[in-house]
């Protein structure tokens, strides 16, 4: 009897069958990984997105004045800025704005420092729309289009 070295055909499929399914799990998993990562960050500028007005009104909260824009009793010349510049309760300049890197930025004048608030902004309108009342409109680019998020502001009067 001859001990024949080798594998039979049959071996030769099975083995061929279950690399071809680990190999097409593991293909699988890094699609569903991939796709995943994507979701989850897009899920992370979306919740930084609806938590914008939240910080703004904590940023807006200790204002006492809006400088820029100002405020004109005519419709016509409630021009939009696109920066908005206001005095603090502790007299603090305080400036928002969107930098070269579509981030929206506040600066302190006081303590000489920028804070950054919110990224991948393309758009950053405010106008006032009455005294002490501010609107803002903050715009975004995204796979559904551009998205806005406005919000209006009044500075509380202290008696």
């Amino acid at each position: 009897m001859r001990k024949s070295r080798g594998f039979t055909l049959a071996e030769l499929a099975v083995a061929a069958g279950l690399s071809a399914m680990i190999l097409g799990f593991l293909g699988y998993g890094a699609i569903w990984l991939r796709n995943s990562m994507k979701v989850m960050g897009q899920l992370e500028e979306d919740s930084a997105l609806l938590l914008l007005p939240r910080l703004l009104y904590q940023e807006m909260d200790s204002t006492r004045e809006f400088l820029v824009p100002a405020y004109h009793e005519s419709r016509e010349e409630q021009l939009p800025s696109h920066q908005v510049v206001m005095v603090d309760r502790q007299g603090d300049v305080l400036v928002l704005f969107v930098n070269q890197m579509n981030r929206l930025v506040q600066y302190s004048h006081k303590r000489q420092q920028f804070r950054d608030l919110y990224f991948g902004v393309s758009q950053f309108v405010a106008r006032q729309v009455a005294e002490g009342v501010l609107h803002l409109e903050v715009f975004r680019e995204s796979p559904n289009g551009m998205e806005r998020i406005s919000s209006v502001y009044e500075v509380q009067r202290l008696l």
